[in-house]
């Protein structure tokens, strides 16, 4: 079933909270040098950097999570007995999966499990949440075509994924490959991902630029088959796969970000292509970057300087689905 939602609007104030790795860590304790870090001109985003900021400038992530878990929660099929099994697909430095969707667990949970293919965010989630019991954090490539690794397929009650797969490429194979996570028994999947960002349009651009496209020219990271990806197109797709009892939502809203800073710093810290980048030139990119997005409309007021707001609309698709129990 499809279902149409009305235009929400975020408005973003993002805070410092989170992080990578022991060094990471060590960061988040050191608000002076955060401090330093988020005043950086030249934001040359490093191995150590990258998840601290991620971190810190992740809120409309963690915002689009929040509301799609506080209704869709009680959706999914928790077990009687309480020892469920979950994995967080593209989970990031872990916040969400931690701090959003572990909540809504039974206190007596069997195994949680996050997995991202950014080594340097997996390095962080492991190091900040190692007090947590009966909790892993693992990279993999949910897009890959190799087999999975035995401990994982087929292994949960239940998969998530948030603001994940319009990174991936090999999105028809990442969706087959959530389905074998899902136990042979049963189980549920919820997703959110965004079927167009206006972050698409930009980097297309840059692609094509002189400057920019002997780096980033031959990375197509938003080639897939879900970008801008009708409703019935996606149903048709999820069901191919084996998924039942699809339920998918569309909504249409805006972020806005209170300034040219705020922007910047977040577009910086969700950047994928900045790795491919030298870190000297990162300030230029992202220079070029909101260069781009005026040009494209995503200036939100007219005043000029830091006070500047900026806005970019987006279509975020929901999508509820059930693996029914497979006859042997």
């Amino acid at each position: 079933m499809i279902h149409k939602a009305n235009l929400q609007i975020h408005k973003v104030s993002v805070n410092s909270t989170s992080v990578d790795g022991t060094r990471h860590v060590a960061l988040l304790n050191k608000p002076h040098q955060v401090k330093h870090l988020q005043r950086s001109q030249t934001l040359q985003l490093d191995a150590m950097h990258r998840p601290v900021l991620y971190h810190q400038h992740n809120a409309i992530q963690k915002s689009i999570a929040e509301k799609v878990i506080s209704k869709y929660a009680k959706w999914m099929q928790w077990r009687n007995d309480g020892l469920d099994s979950l994995i967080d697909v593209g989970t990031g430095t872990g916040n969400v999966l931690m701090e959003i969707v572990k909540p809504h667990i039974s206190k007596a949970y069997r195994r949680v499990v996050g997995i991202d293919m950014a080594s340097d965010a997996i390095a962080f989630a492991k190091t900040y949440y190692k007090s947590q019991r009966k909790v892993e954090f693992k990279i993999l490539d949910i897009g890959t075509e190799n087999e999975l690794p035995a401990d994982l397929i087929g292994q949960f009650d239940h998969v998530t994924s948030f603001n994940c797969l319009h990174w991936i490429n090999n999105q028809i194979q990442a969706l087959k490959n959530i389905y074998q996570l899902i136990r042979p028994e049963g189980g549920d999947f919820l997703l959110c991902f965004q079927p167009y960002l206006p972050f698409f349009d930009i980097y297309e651009v840059l692609q094509n630029t002189s400057t920019w496209s002997p780096y980033i020219g031959h990375i197509d990271y938003f080639g897939g088959p879900l970008q801008r990806i009708e409703e019935d197109e996606l149903s048709n797709l999820l069901e191919e796969i084996g998924f039942d009892n699809v339920e998918i939502e569309y909504s249409f809203g805006v972020h806005t970000y209170q300034s040219e800073k705020e922007f910047k710093e977040h577009m910086a810290a969700s950047c994928m292509f900045l790795k491919h980048i030298p870190p000297q030139l990162h300030s230029t990119i992202m220079k070029d970057f909101v260069d781009i997005a005026q040009r494209l409309g995503c200036r939100a007021s007219s005043p000029s300087g830091n006070k500047c707001k900026y806005s970019l609309n987006f279509t975020n698709a929901v999508v509820y689905a059930k693996k029914l129990p497979q006859c042997h």
